[in-house]
């Protein structure tokens, strides 16, 4: 009886770390595809920037990231997770360095700006083509938030 028992024990404990890996597995696949689209995303903002010094510094960083996902990605087919979600990782890491040099670059900053001016003022155009309330507290609450930043 005992043994009856202690074989049920040893089988569900088997099952119950199965099910955890296969999940495990399949949320790994799911940062790889994520960590792909950011890295296109980051291609494209990338493409659109002028060349300069700063451009070349950020595609160093990219290739890194670049790098280091195509290394999840191989790891991933030789049954490697530990090591894969450790490149993700890795990954994002340069992904967000990229992230930053951006947001702490003042052209840049001056650039978004504007381009946000431009969006304020095609929404006020619209809202005063409307005059709905909901549309006129949202638009001041845009402008509200674009004094704060």
């Amino acid at each position: 009886m005992k043994r009856l028992i202690l074989k049920i024990l040893i089988l569900s404990v088997i099952l119950f770390i199965g099910t955890g890996i296969a999940q495990d597995r399949q949320n790994l696949h799911v940062d790889l595809e994520r960590l792909r689209l950011a890295i296109q995303k980051a291609a494209a903002l990338i493409n659109m920037l002028p060349n300069s010094d700063l451009k070349n510094r950020i595609k160093i960083d990219f290739q890194k990231a670049e790098s280091e996902y195509q290394t999840a990605k191989s790891l991933i087919e030789q049954r490697k997770f530990l090591l894969a979600r450790a490149h993700i990782k890795a990954a994002y890491q340069f992904l967000l360095n990229i992230e930053r040099i951006i947001k702490n670059h003042p052209a840049f900053k001056i650039k978004f700006r504007e381009r946000l001016d431009l969006r304020i003022q095609q929404a006020e155009d619209a809202v005063n083509a409307s005059q709905r309330n909901e549309a006129i507290f949202m638009l001041n609450r845009a402008k509200f938030f674009r004094q704060k930043a």
